[in-house]
């Protein structure tokens, strides 16, 4: 068992994950929406996959949520924190198979497991800092409080945020780019494949394309 989710109560369907990546203190600043369904009526709780990930807020369909991370739990440095959402039927009415919105706010660590960071002194062209990630096998969680388990698959619209002249690639297919205020670069991407989360993938930095053939 490699996941403490509770994906025979509820699962994830599809992710809008918005990564303001900071290349100084070298934390993700993020706001994950999920789209899940109950298989059960009664679900009391959502149980998340987490990997020293600071919470600032949950809301289900807009109502805040309290939560708590069992940071001294037996398995923790193996399979990191497991996240458990309450939900609060008197202020949120969550039915079967009736999809409901699950945000959560957080910061990942600076020491996030599956993130690589390299100074610009490192890189060939010595001009920007580059960073890639490694979520296999299950260090998605360290990245985003998720279902971290093959079992469940889900699509993704992902916005990597960027300093300008820092290129962002996600493991989807890119749709637009746009400033982000005067310093910042917003590369957009689609998912729509479900794909297990250990998948999701980052690079960043001075990154160019180039046709390699006519295909």
């Amino acid at each position: 068992i490699n996941s403490f989710s509770n994906t025979n109560q509820v699962i994830s369907k599809h992710l809008n994950w918005k990564v303001d990546i900071d290349f100084n203190t070298k934390i993700f600043k993020c706001i994950a929406e999920f789209k899940m369904i109950p298989l059960i009526n009664d679900l009391y709780e959502i149980i998340l996959d987490s990997m020293d990930i600071s919470i600032i807020s949950i809301h289900i369909n807009n109502d805040e949520c309290d939560f708590k991370i069992d940071i001294d739990h037996k398995y923790t440095k193996v399979l990191g924190q497991p996240l458990t959402i309450i939900v609060n039927h008197s202020k949120t009415n969550i039915v079967s198979n009736q999809e409901f919105t699950l945000r959560i706010e957080y910061n990942t660590s600076p020491n996030a497991v599956a993130v690589n960071f390299l100074y610009k002194e490192q890189t060939l062209s010595k001009k920007e800092p580059f960073l890639f990630t490694q979520s296999e096998p299950i260090y998605t969680r360290s990245l985003l409080p998720c279902q971290d388990t093959p079992s469940n698959k889900i699509t993704c619209r992902c916005e990597v945020i960027t300093p300008i002249g820092i290129k962002g690639f996600f493991s989807g297919l890119k749709i637009s780019d746009e400033n982000e205020g005067s310093d910042k670069v917003k590369s957009t991407f689609i998912q729509n494949v479900p794909i297990p989360t250990y998948l999701f993938a980052f690079a960043c930095g001075d990154i160019h394309h180039r046709q390699i053939s006519n295909r």
